[in-house]
């Protein structure tokens, strides 16, 4: 077996006795390579072979020159030193030194250079051959890049869900198949006074809506769904919502409804404007050093319009990491709630000037 001089690989040919004989077998042979070197050129992975000596590259498929961005003679010119970073080399040279026994194989992922420059990592299967009676390193190459980064976007995805679960204000209560606890979320042990670390395993019902606890019973009803909301619609609810919030926080809260105090929404609209009033209540309570908030709604043509506005320490909106009220993920769930009922959501606020959280959905 040997390299060919356009970088692909052949086999040698072994003389057969009798022409008859040898003939048949040259043409099995002729077949067999081509077959092998159709296979190489066409494979999606790609394939490259280096001296384990002088660690230049003698084989390329033409998947590996498209993967690094050269043609076949621009790559078999280069070595293994200008298609990794400088920094990776010491312990590329080691890995390799290992390699060097034929038979020897290994798995792993490097970082290769393209001939832009820019980097990308791929994952590499390889193995030591025998090319042309010298001893090769032979590679199979995948790009996993677009695989980085659906997994990064996977953990972005999975720490914005854990961190909603942390912030959200809203029930989030995890039973086993027996109605056991299993997880439950800040909000629920604020509302109801029990530790998960206490409760885990207990029956809900019996932890959180005891015989004779008709307020605790109540009081988490209200936070899974307020009962005034169905009845009596979001200005209702909002106030009731309001009282208990002041006295819980020492927060003043003062509403603004004026013609709207009776108006009545889609239900959908409703539950998720009132949700986004709690979250903005509750981040004005934590972070914003606010004294007072107040909550205004208004009908304009088409659209309902809901304020939430504190006298607190305002943040940047660019930056809301710096608001220091988790904003991030706060903005993030508000936001969200508003775009599943068809509305609109901004954030209003300059440092020292307070915030205002402003939602408006159609009518």
């Amino acid at each position: 077996m040997a390299r060919t001089g356009s970088g692909g690989v052949e086999y040698h040919r072994q003389a057969f006795r009798g022409p008859r004989e040898g003939t048949v077998a040259m043409k099995n042979l002729a077949v067999s390579e081509a077959t092998l070197r159709m296979a190489f050129e066409a494979i999606q992975d790609g394939i490259l072979a280096v001296d384990a000596g002088d660690l230049r590259l003698v084989a390329a498929n033409a998947a590996m020159c498209r993967m690094l961005g050269y043609d076949r003679e621009e790559l078999l010119a280069l070595s293994v030193r200008e298609i990794h970073p400088p920094e990776d080399l010491p312990a590329l040279t080691e890995h390799f030194g290992r390699m060097v026994r034929p038979g020897s194989g290994s798995s792993n992922i490097r970082r290769l250079v393209r001939k832009n420059g820019s980097l990308f990592e791929a994952e590499i299967n390889g193995v030591t051959v025998e090319l042309g009676g010298r001893t090769c390193l032979l590679g199979v190459f995948r790009d996993i890049t677009d695989r980085k980064r659906a997994e990064e976007e996977l953990r972005r995805q999975s720490d914005f869900a854990a961190s909603l679960v942390e912030t959200v204000q809203t029930v989030v209560l995890v039973l086993d198949p027996e109605g056991r606890i299993v997880q439950f979320n800040p909000y629920l042990e604020r509302i109801s006074g029990h530790r998960l670390a206490d409760v885990r395993g207990r029956d809900w019902f019996a932890t959180f809506l005891p015989a004779g606890r008709a307020d605790a019973s109540r009081e988490l009803g209200d936070a899974i769904r307020p009962s005034v909301l169905d009845d009596f619609g979001l200005d209702a609810a909002i106030r009731a919502y309001g009282d208990r919030f002041t006295a819980r926080t020492g927060l003043a809260l003062r509403h603004r409804t004026g013609v709207v105090s009776g108006l009545r929404l889609a239900r959908e609209a409703e539950i998720a404007l009132f949700r986004i009033v709690q979250e903005a209540l509750a981040n004005a309570a934590r972070h914003a050093k606010a004294t007072e908030v107040v909550v205004s709604m208004d009908a304009i043509p088409g659209r309902f319009r809901l304020e939430v506005a504190d006298n607190g320490a305002g943040f940047d909106p660019e930056t809301p990491r710096d608001a220091g009220w988790n904003a991030s993920f706060g903005i993030q769930i508000m936001a969200r709630r508003a775009e599943a009922v068809g509305g609109s959501f901004r954030v209003e606020s300059r440092p020292g000037q307070g915030t205002s959280v402003i939602v408006e959905v159609p009518r």
